[in-house]
Protein backbone atom coordinates (compact mmCIF):
# COMPACT_ATOMS: atom_id res chain seq x y z
CA UNK A 1 0.00 0.00 0.00
CA UNK A 2 3.01 2.59 -0.96
CA UNK A 3 4.01 2.87 2.88
CA UNK A 4 1.06 3.94 4.23
CA UNK A 5 0.51 6.91 1.58
CA UNK A 6 -2.48 5.36 -0.14
CA UNK A 7 -5.75 3.82 0.95
CA UNK A 8 -6.48 0.33 0.44
CA UNK A 9 -9.78 1.39 -1.69
CA UNK A 10 -7.19 3.45 -3.29
CA UNK A 11 -5.18 0.14 -4.01
CA UNK A 12 -8.15 -1.35 -5.66
CA UNK A 13 -9.28 1.32 -7.92
CA UNK A 14 -5.98 1.41 -9.57
CA UNK A 15 -5.65 -2.20 -9.30
CA UNK A 16 -9.01 -2.55 -11.04
CA UNK A 17 -8.11 0.36 -14.00
CA UNK A 18 -4.87 -1.34 -14.65
CA UNK A 19 -6.32 -4.60 -15.27
CA UNK A 20 -8.74 -2.90 -17.49
CA UNK A 21 -6.23 -1.07 -19.32
CA UNK A 22 -3.71 -4.16 -19.53
CA UNK A 23 -6.79 -6.42 -20.64
CA UNK A 24 -6.93 -4.53 -24.11
CA UNK A 25 -3.95 -5.60 -25.07
CA UNK A 26 -4.39 -9.86 -24.27
CA UNK A 27 -6.66 -9.93 -26.56
CA UNK A 28 -6.35 -10.90 -30.59
CA UNK A 29 -6.69 -8.24 -32.45
CA UNK A 30 -7.69 -9.57 -35.96
CA UNK A 31 -7.21 -13.35 -37.47
CA UNK A 32 -4.54 -13.52 -40.41
CA UNK A 33 -6.87 -15.49 -43.15
CA UNK A 34 -4.46 -18.16 -45.45
CA UNK A 35 -5.50 -18.52 -48.57
CA UNK A 36 -4.90 -21.94 -48.20
CA UNK A 37 -7.76 -23.56 -46.56
CA UNK A 38 -6.64 -24.72 -42.83
CA UNK A 39 -3.05 -23.89 -43.94
CA UNK A 40 -0.05 -21.79 -42.09
CA UNK A 41 -0.19 -18.01 -43.45
CA UNK A 42 3.97 -17.94 -43.30
CA UNK A 43 4.14 -20.61 -45.47
CA UNK A 44 1.89 -19.00 -48.35
CA UNK A 45 4.33 -16.07 -47.24
CA UNK A 46 7.52 -17.74 -48.26
CA UNK A 47 5.73 -19.07 -50.89
CA UNK A 48 5.26 -15.78 -52.77
CA UNK A 49 8.97 -14.50 -51.15
CA UNK A 50 11.30 -17.48 -50.83
CA UNK A 51 14.42 -15.21 -49.92
CA UNK A 52 12.08 -15.06 -46.54
CA UNK A 53 12.55 -18.96 -45.84
CA UNK A 54 15.87 -18.79 -43.98
CA UNK A 55 14.42 -16.43 -41.79
CA UNK A 56 10.82 -17.50 -41.29
CA UNK A 57 11.64 -21.47 -40.93
CA UNK A 58 12.58 -21.72 -37.34
CA UNK A 59 8.53 -20.97 -36.90
CA UNK A 60 7.28 -23.77 -38.91
CA UNK A 61 6.04 -27.03 -38.10
CA UNK A 62 7.61 -30.13 -39.80
CA UNK A 63 4.32 -30.65 -42.05
CA UNK A 64 4.17 -27.20 -43.32
CA UNK A 65 8.31 -27.11 -44.27
CA UNK A 66 7.58 -30.81 -45.95
CA UNK A 67 4.48 -28.70 -47.67
CA UNK A 68 6.65 -25.73 -49.21
CA UNK A 69 9.32 -28.38 -50.13
CA UNK A 70 7.07 -30.16 -52.30
CA UNK A 71 5.37 -27.26 -53.90
CA UNK A 72 6.99 -27.58 -57.45
CA UNK A 73 6.29 -23.25 -57.96
CA UNK A 74 8.74 -23.05 -55.11
CA UNK A 75 12.19 -25.24 -56.41
CA UNK A 76 14.31 -22.59 -57.45
CA UNK A 77 16.11 -25.01 -59.85
CA UNK A 78 19.42 -25.44 -57.23
CA UNK A 79 19.98 -29.16 -56.80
Amino acid sequence: MLLGMVTTAQVNAIRAIMTTLLSHHAKPVGTVVSSSPGGNPLVDLIKANPHLADTLTPLLSAEDIQAILRDPECDDGAG
